[in-house]
């Protein structure tokens, strides 16, 4: 399913499958990104998708990301969700960092980092972003890095 067509005042966008590896289509949010700013939940459990756009971070009303990437890093749009409070990045095997600003998600109260369920510190992060310890909201986090730095 893409999201075009669909209605501007969509509050919550869930897609459920085969976890497969895809490659996320500009398409399925460049034309629709400003019909999409009520969005408060966007929960992609259908495949683990190659990387999370940039502008993401203009669903400034979201609530809620579950979402699972192949690429290394999350992209700095994702620091602009102010009201992100679950960021859900369960499954994602090479994920090495996190956006040096992720401090700036003050509404944060639940993080999952872990590649795999089975084993909380199964990860390929290999550090903590810098004042990590600024989220101060946070309540559940599966997975802490401590790195040489």
């Amino acid at each position: 399913a893409s999201l075009s067509n669909t209605p501007s005042h969509l509050r919550s966008y869930v897609k459920f499958g085969d976890h497969v590896h895809y490659s996320l289509p500009k398409s399925d949010f460049d034309g629709n990104i400003s019909s999409l700013r009520r969005l408060r939940v966007l929960f992609l459990n259908d495949k683990c998708y190659e990387s999370l756009p940039e502008f993401v971070g203009e669903l400034i009303h979201l609530r809620y990301l579950k979402v699972c990437v192949h690429a290394h890093y999350l992209p700095e749009g994702v620091t602009k969700l102010r009201y992100l409070q679950t960021l859900d990045l369960h499954g994602s095997p090479n994920l090495g960092e996190l956006p040096r600003e992720f401090h700036r998600l003050t509404s944060l109260k639940h993080l999952r980092l872990a590649a795999n369920s089975q084993w909380a510190d199964d990860t390929s992060l290999i550090d903590m972003p810098p004042r990590f310890g600024e989220l101060t909201s946070l309540q559940s986090l599966d997975t802490f890095v401590v790195g040489e730095n």
